[in-house]
């Protein structure tokens, strides 16, 4: 079986290596997709990604400014094995709208990361 990594549009197909298939094993890649939209953004922005291992995994998505600092938790604790869309709209946990800049978009789910880059224009 070919696995796919599909984002903002594009499939970008696996190259076959002859390892075993992941369907072979216990669980399946944990992070299969990982992107925002749009972005750069004005108002709010779409981070989409997939929790792939079966039994779920436990989920921490949270934007960070370029000093590294925890602006705003998106989505925190388990989740079952599926698609997942969250939404941000450029505040803080305090509700304060942040300035227009770069931000990072971390997904850290059952332990793997996955970092992306957000640009905030007002």
């Amino acid at each position: 079986m070919r696995d796919e990594f599909i984002a903002t549009g594009y499939t970008i197909p696996s190259i076959p290596t002859g390892v075993a298939d992941a369907s072979d094993t216990e669980t399946t890649q944990p992070v299969r997709a990982f992107f925002a939209a749009p972005n750069p953004f004005t108002s709010e922005t779409r981070l989409h990604f997939r929790v792939g291992t079966r039994g779920g995994a436990a989920v921490d998505v949270a934007i960070y400014n370029v000093a590294g600092q925890r602006v705003k938790t998106i989505a925190s604790g388990h989740r079952s094995a599926g698609a997942y869309n969250a939404s941000w709209d450029g505040r803080d946990e305090s509700g304060t709208p942040v300035q227009s800049g770069v931000y990072f978009y971390r997904a850290s789910i059952d332990g793997r990361q996955n970092v992306a880059r957000l640009v905030h224009m007002k």
